[in-house]
């Protein structure tokens, strides 16, 4: 009876250990259980077909375990994400771990997580209590700007990086920022390279100084075929770049989308700010406005010397010193029509040199601001090709004969 006991004993042992191993759940697959977005397939054609995660918005994803329910919801899984950063893991894959009790996962991308943007990103996951066996599957993390083609943005990029004169602000209210990034590339092209990639990836650029791009949120749902976009016709890197930069300086929340007067004041580019800026952004070491007030109009009445014209010459001396010179003046200064001053229309140029002189009767003259008719010299606005130019800088000759009633002051830059 002892032995018979005895092997019953070890029998049902045997089942007890049995039982209990097939009852420890079995990793088999994981699932994402919510829907992905389309976006731009940059691939330099502008075709928006390519699906993928996006930013602010919560992923679920389910392991698909094999055993008791109740052990699947007590079991330990380790999540992995794995992906190379174009901009901070030099050819090294980046690892992200998280442990979950049960089969779920919740990956919630928000800011902290924005250099997995434009990414293929490789999650995985194992029970904790097998690390050896898992699972894993790839995912296209969108850029931020997702229906902005990332081929067509950097290569128009680099084509500005060799012809800075390519900016063109377009349709929009974005001169300042236009005269901004033509000087910055001036300065650096490969910071304006970073800038305007990292922007369309990552939505954000932080430069090394602390000052930091973080355009409106609501700006990285526009789509290139909204109309609204559209009328503007900007090139997509300088949209991303100029209405970024003028966006994140906004007090009145510019959205990058001017329909109307009030979207075009908030787009407007103060002196103050713009000198500011481009110590800030363009990273030059001393800035200087240099204002046509009252006081310089009421001179100008008073002595009857063109107080305008001497803030050209000194212009002119400035730049030919290797100052950077960014004029405020009427859109009508370009187009040569007569006007009075209108607050309410100013326009940012870059000065280019080339200033020459004339008097009533078209002979040229040196420094007699009383007896100077007409000026003439050259600049850079709205991305146009400069006039034979050996050196790929915009030349482009402007003749101004009311030069004083259409200019308001300017920025030194060195």
């Amino acid at each position: 009876m002892g032995k018979t006991t005895t092997k019953a004993s070890s029998r049902l042992g045997t089942l007890n250990l049995y039982n209990q191993s097939i009852s420890v759940p079995t990793l088999v697959n994981f699932e994402l259980t919510t829907d992905l977005t389309i976006g731009a397939n940059n691939k330099g054609t502008g075709v928006i077909d390519k699906k993928g995660l996006v930013f602010n918005k919560t992923y679920k994803f389910l392991a698909k375990l094999a055993g008791s329910k109740k052990g699947i919801e007590s079991t330990k899984i380790v999540w992995v994400i794995k992906y190379m950063s174009p901009s901070t893991s030099r050819n090294k894959f980046i690892t992200l771990k998280a442990i979950t009790v049960g089969p779920e996962f919740t990956l919630e991308l928000k800011d902290k997580y924005k250099d997995m943007a434009g990414c293929e990103i490789e999650i995985s996951c194992h029970m904790q209590a097998r690390p050896k066996k898992s699972v894993s599957n790839k995912y296209f993390v969108h850029n931020r700007f997702r229906y902005f083609d990332g081929k067509k943005v950097l290569t128009q990029a680099q084509q500005r990086m060799s012809k800075p004169w390519l900016i063109d602000q377009a349709q929009s209210s974005l001169c300042g920022m236009a005269c901004l990034y033509y000087i910055l590339i001036q300065r650096s092209s490969s910071l304006y390279k970073k800038i305007a990639v990292e922007l369309h990836r990552t939505g954000i650029y932080e430069l090394s100084n602390g000052y930091s791009i973080r355009p409106k949120s609501s700006m990285y749902d526009i789509k290139p075929e909204d109309s609204d976009y559209k009328n503007m016709k900007m090139d997509e890197v300088d949209w991303i770049v100029l209405a970024s930069t003028r966006s994140s300086e906004s007090n009145l929340r510019y959205d990058g989308i001017e329909t109307g007067s009030f979207d075009q004041l908030g787009a407007v580019n103060w002196m103050g700010m713009l000198t500011r800026m481009c110590k800030e952004v363009a990273s030059y070491s001393s800035t200087k406005s240099h204002d046509l007030g009252l006081l310089d109009v009421g001179k100008t009445i008073i002595n009857k010397r063109n107080f305008s014209i001497d803030k050209l010459f000194e212009m002119d001396k400035k730049y030919k010193s290797g100052k950077k010179i960014i004029m405020m003046i009427q859109p009508k200064m370009i187009s040569n029509n007569k006007g009075d001053r209108d607050i309410n229309s100013i326009h940012w140029i870059v000065y280019e040199g080339g200033l020459q002189l004339f008097d009533g009767d078209g002979r040229n003259v040196l420094t007699d601001s009383l007896h100077i008719g007409r000026v003439k010299f050259n600049i850079f606005t709205w991305g146009e090709e400069p006039n034979n130019s050996p050196r790929d800088l915009p030349r482009r000759g402007i003749s101004v004969t009311n030069f004083s009633t259409n200019y308001y002051g300017y920025i030194e830059v060195y």
